[in-house]
This record gives structure tokens, sequence and C-alpha cells, in this order.
């Protein structure tokens, strides 16, 4: 017998697995973490911050925008350098704000908060929580793709805007960076429901940028709010700085891409029968809109007959009510004509269900989950046990950070 152990909320679940039946555990190879981070993250901040940036900040209102869901850590250094360097500029601490963007979710991670705080240069700044409730907003127009863009007014009306985001894996613009802080973290619901529609026709799914609608939707939004200055980060799982680029956004998010992307696409050789797929912490399921994309991952391996377990606790519940209100919907049309967030990730559920049955280790009641077709346990042993029932074959592969893993089929 193997046991693994699934990344779940901000602790783990361990599975039990015959050792005849596991054909692998699949996850990108990460180079050792930089030891000292603080020192590339000046450097990369330094060298960016020149020229009309420089310029902007003396005098003039400065907003920075932070990935909600970025390590607390790292969050935290790279504001703490980004106004280090913003006073040594002639920036006044008083003109400085934080918004930290959330997208369609209700607050921020408490530890987010808590670690920049305990930053010096940042104790004293104002720090805005940007949720699905924030009112001030200001619209920017429309893009070419007809969605309407309205974004944070602290973040729209400063002199100098500056973003904080990184570069991983994403089910919906093939890899997410720095333009995400805008679309969905810093934007209204609606600019977000009119950038998602485009999954129901398909999800694009995890390292697939060339054509995909949804990324250059949010690029061209990101284009409209003039960013000045765009931070970027690749971190490990465990929050271990392994890369930072500081400068345009587009170019930022191009070298992380060129540097890291292929760090997330690992071999499959053999197709399984049982897919485990952890959606990797608390990081990726603090909701269950969030932890679902994780799916996506399985769209090539899944056969008529393939069984799923998902490891996904949800300490912050389905996180959109489209899961709830549009959970009995099967055509794209019905998800179409009724369509609010979370219709998407039904569509993705319920396609995959058609192939595969979807078994969910959460904290969720079952009457969030059994009206999605997914079928709930207690601990992963049960579900796993419930999987190989009246089954011959049981090759199994295990998938701890299925929503940061990009599978390719040998």
């Amino acid at each position: 017998m193997v046991e693994c152990w699934l990344p779940y909320g901000k602790t783990e679940i361990h599975i039990t697995i015959p050792i005849q039946d596991l054909i692998g555990i699949l996850e990108p190879k990460f180079d050792q973490p930089l030891e000292d981070f603080s020192t590339p993250l000046e450097k990369a901040i330094t060298e960016a911050f020149e020229g009309e940036a420089a310029e902007k900040a003396r005098g003039g209102q400065v907003a920075i925008a932070i990935d909600g869901t970025l390590n607390p850590s790292l969050a935290a250094s790279a504001s703490s350098k980004v106004v280090e360097r913003l006073r040594m500029g002639g920036a006044s601490p008083d003109k400085i704000i934080l918004i930290i963007g959330n997208g369609w979710g209700r607050h921020s991670d408490p530890q987010l908060i808590e670690a920049l705080r305990a930053q010096p240069p940042l104790k004293d700044l104002k720090i805005y929580e940007h949720t699905r409730r924030t009112v001030e907003l200001t619209a920017l127009g429309t893009t070419k793709r007809g969605t309407m863009v309205s974004i944070n007014s602290h973040f729209a009306s400063a002199q100098l805007r500056i973003v904080i985001g990184e570069t991983h894996p994403d089910a919906l613009t093939g890899f997410k960076g720095p333009q995400e802080v805008l679309i969905p973290g810093i934007s209204s619901l609606k600019t977000i429901e009119m950038n998602r529609i485009r999954a129901l026709g398909e999800v694009p799914g995890p390292g697939k940028v060339e054509g995909n609608q949804l990324l250059e939707d949010v690029m061209e939004a990101a284009k409209m709010a003039a960013v000045d200055l765009a931070v970027n980060m690749v971190s490990s799982p465990h929050g271990g700085l392994l890369g930072v680029y500081a400068g345009d956004l587009q170019e930022v998010w191009r070298r992380a891409l060129s540097d890291f992307g292929g760090v997330f696409r690992v071999r499959v050789e053999n197709r399984p029968e049982i897919l485990v797929l952890s959606a990797g912490g608390f990081k990726h399921d603090r909701d269950l809109y969030s932890a679902i994309w994780a799916l996506s991952a399985a769209k090539d391996m899944a056969e008529r007959g393939f069984s799923i377990i998902l490891a996904a606790e949800c300490s912050e519940g389905l996180g959109v009510e489209g899961l709830r209100t549009l959970s009995k919907m099967e055509k794209i049309e019905e998800l179409r004509r009724s369509y609010t967030l979370g219709a998407e990730a039904v569509h993705l559920l319920k396609s995959t269900l058609r192939k595969s049955q979807v078994h969910i280790v959460s904290a969720l009641p079952r009457s969030y989950l059994e009206p999605l077709g997914l079928k709930p346990h207690r601990t992963a042993n049960d579900a796993l046990t419930s999987a190989v029932e009246g089954r011959r074959g049981r090759k199994t592969l295990v998938i701890p950070r299925g929503c940061i893993t990009i599978p390719e089929l040998s």
C-alpha cells in the first residue's frame, strides 16, 4: 500500500492506494526557491522604476493592486519593496493605497492582511478590500469582444497604477499573470461575468494561450486600465519565490511564461482508469468555484467509465450562486440563457460527468454537492473504496496540485 498526501485547504489529507494499482504521482518539478528573495525583488523593482513611473510617484496618488490569492509572505514582501522604492522616489505615504483584488470573493484572506500589516513600510497605509460587493467602480469602456470593463475607482483614479500578481497555469486564461489582478481581481462582478461567459463554449484548459479569447479579452481590459508598472512572480506551491519580473504588464507575463511555462507540463505515460485529484490547497480550493477548474486537467484522459476523486475543502462555500441556482441545467443553451457567474463551471462539470463519475471529499454539505452530480465522501479512502467498487480496471494516477498541473498524454 502507498500512502499519498493531498493538499486540502490549509492542511493535508491522505489516501491509501494498493501499490499494484498506482501508476504514478504527477506534479511539476520545481527548482529550489531563491533563499533570499528580497534581493531579486528589490533589483527587479528598482530597475523597472524609472522614467514616467518615477515622475508620477512624486506628489500624485499611487494605487497598488494585489492579487488576493497570492502567498501572504510573498505579497507582503513585494508590496513592501514597491512602497520603499516609491518613498525613495519622493512619494508621500498618505498618497499610497493598497487594494486587495478578491474578484468574486466576499473577503480577503485574513493571513494576507496580517502579513501586509506586519511590514513596517505598509503598516500605516490604507488597505482596501475589493470584493463582489464593491460599488466604487469606474467604467473604462468596452472591449472589442463586448466586455464592459469597470474596475475599482481608487485604482482607476490614481496617477500611478501598479499591479502585483503571479504566473501559473489557469484553466480559463491558459496561464495567469498580473493582468488577472484587473479581471477578475479588482473588476465588477458584471465585468467578470461578461468575460467568463466565453468559457461556456469550451473551457480552454491550463496552458492553452494561443487563440484563447478569455485571455485576449483580459489583456485588452488591462490595456484600458493603463497600468504603469507590473510586478509578476512565479512561486512554488509552498510559497518559495522562483522568479520575479517588473516592468510592462504584458512583457513581464511573457518573460515568466518563457522561463517557467514548461515546468508545469508533465508527461502521462499510461492512461489511468481512476484519477485522484487535489485542487492544490487553500489557494485553489477556498470555494468550489475555484476548485472545480482542477477537473480540466482530466479532460484529455477521460474515457467512458472513468472515475475522478476530487479533494477540495471549500471552507468558504460554493463561491458563486450560479453553482446552486443552475445546478440542474444540462444544456449549454439553458446555461447561456440563464447565465450568471458559475454557469461555465456547471458546464465543465456536466461535460465531465458525461464520461466520468466524480467523487468529492469536501467540507461542503451534501445538499450543495449532490444536485451538481457530485458524489460526496467523508474521507479520501471512502471515496476510493466507492470508486473501485465493481470495476476491473483500477490503474490509479494521483495529481496533488490539479489547478497548476498540465498533464500531457504520451
